[in-house]
């Protein structure tokens, strides 16, 4: 809900650096004029600065004692500076609440000096329950902190020097198959539903198309029988019974319909794949490579999804990836 002016993001800078007096390390963030270069990272890190983390567009979230933010601004592929401020890490989700929130999670920065103990042990002092924290990774730089938290504390907490970000976690993971959708159609910024009406005002909703789905079959194997979100569009090769439910979860993601008209809280639709209108040619991925990939063309399948391995990772290109490469240059 903040709104940042590039045009006196400079001077908020130099003020804030006044006012601190002398010279501390604290969050900015820094936009430089394009797609980050080797040369400018380098520059940016050898005058003592650490690049914490890229924001869009072109603007990391940077970690700098404060006497070196008129330097910054001043080089040459530098287009503005500016404070984090407090009120710019407390995610909007969290302003709709009153009370004592359940689940915040707190992004805390991983600091060498500070560590996290701390912080950890102010944000209790402002009435916070530790709900659970993370493992600390000493690859990432910060560390997230569930709480339970009194909505009048997220001020304080985003005023700490470690804090750099809270956000809502509903403690029930929700699901999220519409959302999903309108993301790959790029559809976001803000996300909301209506990925069937894109796709039919595209005219590209999977109509006339078949996909193969080489898995662990599809609900029942049979087309009459099996989900509403995909019966009459089932080309099953023999009667493909999923027994393990990975099949019928990657089957919806590709052309489930939604047909059911479930919604979730925020009115997505539960079970939206996203070509619903697809045929879905299914079969079992036992046999030979040749045979899979012969099922799925003389059944009419333009594109084919193979949720399965052919060998362990990281061993190179075998013959096995070989054949499937040809296979698909065949079909």
């Amino acid at each position: 809900g903040q709104t940042i002016d590039p045009a006196t993001a400079l001077t908020s800078s130099l003020a804030a650096q006044a006012t601190v007096g002398v010279s501390v390390p604290d969050f900015y963030l820094v936009q430089l004029l394009g797609p980050a270069k080797d040369q400018w990272i380098s520059r940016l890190e050898n005058s003592g600065m650490e690049i914490l983390q890229y924001l869009d567009p072109y603007v990391h979230l940077v970690r700098m004692p404060s006497g070196n933010v008129a330097a910054t601004a001043a080089l040459d592929f530098v287009r503005w500076v500016t404070p984090y401020l407090p009120q710019y890490r407390i995610g909007t989700d969290l302003l709709l609440y009153s009370g004592v929130i359940e689940n915040v999670d707190v992004t805390i920065y991983n600091s060498p000096k500070a560590g996290i103990e701390g912080t950890l042990a102010a944000i209790t002092s402002y009435g916070g329950t530790l709900v659970e924290r993370e493992t600390d990774n000493g690859n990432d730089m910060f560390l997230i902190a569930t709480f339970r938290l009194p909505a009048s504390a997220l001020d304080a907490v985003s005023q700490l020097d470690e804090v750099a970000w809270l956000s809502y976690r509903s403690p029930v993971r929700e699901l999220e198959d519409e959302m999903s959708d309108q993301i790959i159609a790029g559809n976001f910024g803000p996300i909301n539903p209506g990925y069937q009406n894109w796709l039919t005002g595209n005219g590209v909703d999977g109509t006339g198309v078949t996909v193969a789905l080489i898995d662990s079959g599809y609900d029942t194997g049979v087309d009459a029988t099996s989900h509403p979100d995909l019966s009459g569009r089932l080309i099953p090769v023999g009667t493909p019974t999923d027994t393990s439910g990975h099949g019928t979860h990657v089957g919806g993601i590709i052309a489930g319909n939604a047909s059911l008209g479930t919604l979730d809280g925020s009115n997505f639709l539960l079970g939206l794949g996203v070509v619903p209108a697809a045929n879905l040619v299914v079969r079992f991925f036992s046999g030979t490579n040749a045979a899979l990939q012969r099922d799925a063309v003389i059944n009419g399948a333009v594109a084919s999804n193979n949720s399965y391995g052919v060998h362990a990772a990281g061993i190179g290109y075998t013959n096995d990836d070989r054949t499937l490469d040809m296979l698909v240059r065949d079909a």
